[in-house]
């Protein structure tokens, strides 16, 4: 007996005042049957997911949550945010519902549910109270907020409040410094937020590892956490665009070896790298297209240089791993 075939087929989007997006949800079922009329629907969402973007990254925002729901089924809520010129008056048709349905012979699964809200930054702090209602009951809560994290300690806790997990990406910041030291002192005080920058450094904090592992004082140290008997010392060189992902792993280098790292950022930096020195070992890790080249030295001994891949993910990919954090 052959096999049905599984497809994705997208509804057609319905517009809507916020006001009527409950309707407008309920609504989505009926359109999921059409065509089907003696099939079943049903949720197979694993999550709810807020979004919220600028105006120009509507399109990234969108192309992020279509690509997410073959990995993580969910409720996604993609928030446009605009300045008072830019965006719909209050009343209009500002609110789009959509769903994508996973139908395998007569069994139909909604795998994601979207909702698109325009609206100007000053309504921003409606933002809580418009999707609090609309979240999918029992399921884990994920926030990825693409904007600057609010000032406003009051709508910063209201979102934090709203969802358990936030996500950021402080590469995106004006100021990455500020932007990072900010997520860290949220950190601090037991907020659960996943830094995409964090995961950028993943690659590198992993070749480091390997590097040191291959270090005479590491492998008869491996049971411990750091190697702060050795004074370690060395640089980061890395491009303006990617200053966040490298202030995270230079943190993390100077809590787990101690080192002393002089930064070196500009457009002119031809290959980014990573070399530290201790004791008389040298270790540099360099990224050279696609691949991260380790080369590790002890004296004037150098060990066989390997290679790792340095796993340049989009966007898209990184929410998904970073969903997974949770």
């Amino acid at each position: 007996m052959p096999t049905a075939r599984t497809t994705h087929q997208r509804t057609a989007t319905r517009h809507c005042a916020p006001r009527e997006l409950p309707a407008a949800l309920r609504d989505i079922w009926r359109e999921c049957l059409v065509g089907a009329p003696h099939a079943d629907v049903a949720r197979a969402l694993t999550c709810n997911l807020v979004v919220a973007v600028a105006r120009g990254d509507e399109a990234t925002g969108r192309e992020a949550i279509a690509r997410l729901h073959a990995r993580t089924p969910c409720r996604a809520f993609l928030f446009v945010v605009g300045e008072a010129d830019d965006s719909p008056a209050t009343g209009h048709h500002d609110a789009e519902v959509a769903a994508v349905i996973r139908a395998r012979g007569s069994e139909r699964d909604i795998v994601l549910e979207e909702v698109v809200v325009r609206l100007p930054r000053q309504r921003l702090a409606s933002l809580p109270g418009l999707v609090r209602p609309l979240l999918v009951n029992d399921l884990p809560n994920h926030l990825y907020w693409q904007l600057d994290w609010p000032h406003d300690q009051v709508f910063a806790r209201a979102l934090h409040d709203l969802c358990e997990h936030v996500i950021v990406d402080t590469g995106r910041a004006a100021d990455p410094r500020a932007a990072v030291h900010r997520v860290q002192a949220l950190q601090q005080r037991g907020h659960r937020i996943t830094d995409l920058s964090w995961l950028r450094a993943k690659p590198w904090r992993r070749a480091l590892a390997e590097a040191f592992e291959r270090l005479p004082h590491a492998r008869h140290r491996a049971d411990q956490d750091h190697l702060h008997d050795l004074p370690c010392h060395g640089s980061v060189h890395c491009r303006p665009e990617n200053l966040a992902p490298a202030l995270l792993l230079a943190e993390w280098l100077q809590r787990r070896l101690g080192a002393a790292l002089e930064f070196v950022v500009g457009p002119a930096v031809a290959n980014e790298r990573v070399r530290l020195c201790t004791g008389d070992h040298e270790v540099e890790v360099e990224l050279a297209g696609p691949e991260l080249h380790i080369g590790v030295a002890t004296g004037e001994r150098r060990h066989e240089p390997f290679r790792h891949a340095a796993l340049r993910r989009s966007d898209d990919e990184l929410l998904a791993a970073a969903l997974d954090v949770l």
